[in-house]
Parts: C-alpha cells; structure tokens; sequence
C-alpha cells in the first residue's frame, strides 16, 4: 500500500507520541514502586525501552490505519 508523504509523518508522530506516553507511564510506575534495597536506572536500558515503545506504536497504528483492515483480520490480528 503506497502512503503519502504527509501520511508517513502523522503516522510517526503518532506512533512517538503514543510510545513516548507508554515509556512515561511504566517509568512513572517503577519510580512509585517501593522496594527495600536500593536500585538504578540504567539510561541505555531505558532509551532501549521507548525506542521498542515507539517501534510497537507505530507497528500498532499501522495496522489500524490500513484501507483493508475488516473485522476478521482485526480479529485475527487482536488475539
């Protein structure tokens, strides 16, 4: 399926900010999550983890935003 241009980059956005919203939110939850020894946030480790956010938003978009979609391989592809 051929995408324009304009397509491809409101794809991008999206998928960065919809990726950018899911790292924030499970880093936000570890930071709340008490534990009785010390720890640490490794910075690789944790731009690893938004770029996969990212990469699995824009996998996700994808999908959606096709012109073929129909229910049963939204259905197939969902479970």
């Amino acid at each position: 399926m051929a995408y324009t241009r304009t397509r491809q980059i409101w794809l991008a956005r999206g998928a960065l900010a919809m990726g950018i919203g899911i790292r924030s939110m499970h880093f936000i939850e570890t930071l709340s999550f008490s534990l009785s020894t010390p720890r640490g946030y490794d910075l690789a480790v944790t731009g690893y983890s938004l770029l996969i956010a990212v990469l699995v938003s824009w996998f996700a978009l994808y999908i959606v935003t096709r012109k073929d979609l129909g229910m049963v391989r939204l259905l197939v592809r969902g479970c």
